[in-house]
């Protein structure tokens, strides 16, 4: 916990599996979403080759789009939803929050997206 400028901060972490939708609604919830890691490939040169065409273009864009929605449920109104990933793949990005925005969760959740921006590296 933090306080600063008299506001209180709390962080917590949960696995969203874990949660019920009685838990408690959030200010701000951070979607730090499984994918293909492409954003490390300096790091971790290996892993292109352990990635497929499948899970850059299906699973994964599908299981993120399914967490992304899950979690929405968590935020308060007029809170923040974030979503990130380390992939700088389109499809598990901008692909995802498009199909976000075009869900009914986004549409009655009250969410405003947040422009994309193409001046940036991944970082």
């Amino acid at each position: 916990e933090c306080i600063q400028d008299n506001l209180r901060c709390t962080l917590q972490t949960a696995d969203l599996a874990e949660l019920s939708d009685s838990d408690t609604l959030f200010d701000a919830v951070l979607v730090d979403a499984p994918c293909s890691s492409s954003g490390a490939l300096r790091r971790r040169p290996s892993q292109r080759w352990l990635m497929s065409k499948e899970d850059k273009l299906q699973s994964l864009p599908n299981l993120q789009l399914e967490i992304i929605q899950k979690a929405a449920a968590f935020v308060k109104e007029g809170g923040v939803l974030v979503y990130a990933t380390c992939s700088l793949l389109e499809e598990e990005n901008e692909d995802v929050a498009r199909s976000f925005e075009k869900s009914e969760v986004f549409r009655n959740g009250g969410f405003v997206p947040w422009p994309f921006s193409e001046d940036g590296d991944g970082f």
